[in-house]
């Protein structure tokens, strides 16, 4: 094959192939007594790993069976492949056309046997690739392809690229999806351990930036099925349907007065697919990126969980027709990135560069805003994708996931807004995730939705009542998709600190990690756009208490409190430009904000600033002073003083940097001071060189010239401040203990 421009590539003889495998990945194995393996039992690792991010991830492998790729038409004629082995084995279609998984029986179900039985079978005839399923620490599953992702350097080049890859197989792509200086190469490997040892080879070159497996990604659908028959949506209305006190839901009637969203903004749903001639679903016509034709919609009976997710976001409204999304008017896409298996257990796969690809889709089509209510083991490649495709407009919101325990992948990713569910009482639903990552809640329990018509859906009626954090996403993507048709112009911080803003809060005060901003409130959204009403939600500083501005030491610890406007709001404070833990900031109330310190980043002037939820910087208005408490000065030896000449004085301070350090004394003559050096006594003296104002040389060197005009006077009361606020050193003589006392002469 050939690259986009044009140039031949080429490929790694197949000769290298398997010797590559077994010097990188060589850990001795014991044959299985019982099969034909063992005469050519490979050197392979019982260990296995990938990288991502950065950090190495251990893997372990499922010895219940493995997954390969094949030619045959149907799946079953693996087994005679099997047969060869003596293995009486099940084989079944996988979740990914033209791939089995082979269940093996009792008597095999080893690591040893598992990693024996993929490195034989990969060489006969009609099996082209085979690997183990590998499972993360999350119990995530990952099936390897012969396909890798390799991203080098900036400046590397691509001749020097095509060199390095050369070993390791044919450039397919280069800068596939859109990933800058990455090409997509194809192994020869016939298994997944050659190819896992292949990407740990290629990460080693100090040329390369990272480099990801084209894994085959075993997702988890976050939905809870539940009862079909409940009445009514209050998610988007709350009345107490359900016998809860009302109110906790998404205020979409008062955001439907503004808009019911505008057909120009699209909502890409990356999932299972949505059935694209679905009556009750307003949409634009799908992409299909796993090869299954569908055009976006479902493959099979089991693929409907997409289009669940859909009608949270847009089913239609005044049509007569069962339910309503919470963004009527908007039009959803669907991007088909797996396929569920056939059982309907809730489980899929797909492979990581559908995925990109999808994304790649939505940046080049305008998608504004994209839900992907699955979860599946964390690559660097999706996560960059993610991280760029938010740069360049599009908001993402995730699935937090239903283990009611740390917040999954893709949704922990900090480009991507994770989203967990409440039930109709306003708490956290039992199964929620939570955590740090957490960017909102949303109705996830037991709310109405579309279903698959016919037979084909979850309840067989065409819509269902579903719980899991898989809807409580969906929904809130809606929201953001009606700010969007109010101002297309936002940014995805922009539409993210909307949101954020005029979220209900339903935990402690500011955001927490049970409900992160707080339930996401359309009509407040959609209003706080229209009106352009940042200015009413901005935190503001009235004053900091004590009223006076406070002076505070370097190496000073306490808490500073902050009296003002909309404090709820605070997603952060910076001293000095240090961003404080939001942990040590405590929203009293709406009025007032505590914040612990321990140690001051600076000295001098130290601005207080209010960070509101969507990252901006909100309020700089008032300062504090962070000085040294005390001030000692000495002379150098030298009394006499006129007008063109000056004294040089010592100043023993706590303080460590005295270039905040400002001088003021009273009467005639006018000198100017200057620190010549702030290194003296190790950092906890200085040397103050004053000038007087008729011999200040043009150049002072690396001294500094202070900002204040310093008087001296015949009575030598001398005064130091630093920023506003003085201290002063009473009645202190210039010559002080130790040194002739005397008179200052003009």
């Amino acid at each position: 094959m050939a690259e986009a421009s044009g140039r031949p590539v080429r490929a790694a003889s197949r000769a290298r192939v398997r010797p590559l495998a077994a010097a990188v990945l060589a850990v001795g194995l014991a044959a299985h007594g019982s099969s034909a393996l063992a005469a050519s039992a490979p050197q392979q690792s019982l260990e296995p790993t990938y990288t991502y991010q950065g950090s190495t991830r251990a893997l372990t492998i499922d010895p219940t069976g493995f997954v390969v790729q094949h030619s045959f038409p149907e799946a079953h004629l693996v087994e005679l492949v099997l047969d060869k082995f003596g293995v009486d084995a099940t084989v079944t279609p996988w979740h990914v056309a033209g791939t089995a998984w082979v269940a093996l029986p009792p008597s095999l179900r080893t690591t040893r046997d598992v990693v024996e039985l993929v490195d034989a079978i990969g060489w006969e005839q009609g099996v082209t690739f085979a690997s183990p399923r590998f499972v993360d620490a999350r119990g995530d599953g990952l099936v390897a392809t012969k396909d890798l992702l390799v991203a080098f350097e900036p400046g590397v080049g691509e001749v020097l690229a095509e060199q390095l890859l050369v070993p390791y197989g044919e450039v397919l792509q280069h800068e596939p999806a859109g990933l800058e200086d990455t090409y997509l190469v194809r192994t020869e490997f016939v298994d997944g351990f050659g190819v896992l040892a292949a990407a740990e080879a290629l990460a080693s070159l100090p040329e390369t930036r990272w480099c990801d497996l084209d894994f085959q990604l075993e997702v988890r659908l976050d939905q809870v099925p539940n009862d079909p028959l409940y009445p009514s949506q209050w998610s988007l209305r709350n009345t107490g349907q359900l016998g809860g006190p009302g109110g906790y839901d998404l205020d979409a009637p008062a955001a439907w007065a503004v808009t019911t969203g505008v057909d120009t903004v699209v909502v890409g749903v990356l999932d299972d697919g949505v059935q694209q001639d679905h009556p009750d679903i307003m949409q634009v016509p799908g992409v299909d990126f796993t090869g299954s034709g569908s055009n976006g919609g479902p493959a099979t009976a089991c693929d409907r969980h997409g289009t669940a997710v859909a009608g949270c976001i847009a089913a239609g409204m005044n049509n007569g027709l069962g339910t309503t999304g919470v963004a009527p008017g908007v039009r959803v896409k669907s991007l088909k990135v797996f396929t569920t298996t056939t059982v309907c257990n809730g489980q899929g796969a797909f492979q990581v560069s559908w995925f990109l690809n999808a994304l790649e889709h939505c940046r080049v089509n305008d998608v504004r805003v994209t839900n992907t209510s699955l979860g599946f083991a964390p690559v660097t490649s999706i996560t960059q994708k993610f991280d760029s495709t938010r740069a360049a407009g599009i908001v993402h919101f995730a699935s937090a996931g239903n283990s009611a325990g740390a917040i999954g992948y893709p949704a922990e990713v900090a480009s991507v807004n994770a989203v967990g569910s409440i039930d109709p009482d306003g708490d956290r639903s039992a199964f929620s995730c939570f955590g740090p990552a957490l960017a909102f809640a949303g109705p996830g329990q037991t709310v109405w939705t579309t279903d698959r018509t016919g037979a084909d859906g979850f309840a067989g009626a065409d819509y269902t009542t579903l719980s899991g954090t898989s809807f409580a996403s969906p929904f809130v993507a809606g929201v953001a998709a009606l700010v969007l048709s109010v101002d297309p112009a936002l940014t995805a911080a922009e539409v993210e600190s909307a949101l954020a803003t005029t979220a209900m809060d339903l935990g402690p005060l500011g955001r927490d990690d049970d409900f992160g901003y707080g339930l996401v409130q359309a009509g407040g959204a959609v209003q706080w756009t229209q009106s352009g009403l940042a200015a009413k939600f901005a935190p503001t500083i009235a004053a900091l208490d004590p009223s006076a501005v406070p002076v505070l030491a370097p190496d000073a610890s306490g808490t500073l409190t902050v009296l003002g406007t909309n404090l709820t709001n605070v997603s952060g404070v910076r001293l000095g430009g240090t961003t404080l833990p939001y942990a040590d900031v405590t929203i009293i109330d709406d009025g007032q904000i505590d914040v612990r310190y321990t140690r001051l980043p600076s000295l001098g002037l130290v601005d207080v600033e209010l960070i509101h939820a969507g990252g901006s910087v909100l309020s700089t208005v008032n300062s504090i002073v962070v000085a040294s408490p005390t001030i000692d000065l000495t002379d150098s030896g030298s009394v006499g003083l006129d007008r063109s000449a000056g004294v040089e004085l010592f100043v023993a301070s706590s303080s460590y940097d005295f270039y905040y350090l400002i001088g003021s004394l009273v009467h005639q003559p006018t000198l100017v001071p200057g620190i010549i050096d702030s290194d003296l006594g190790g950092g906890d003296m200085a040397q103050l060189h004053l000038l007087a104002m008729g011999s200040i040389p043009p150049d002072l060197g690396h001294a500094r010239q202070l900002v204040s005009i310093l008087n001296l006077p015949l009575g030598l009361d001398l005064h130091f401040q630093a920023g506003i606020v003085e201290f002063a050193a009473p009645a202190l003589p210039l010559i002080t203990t130790g040194v002739q006392s005397g008179t200052i002469l003009y």
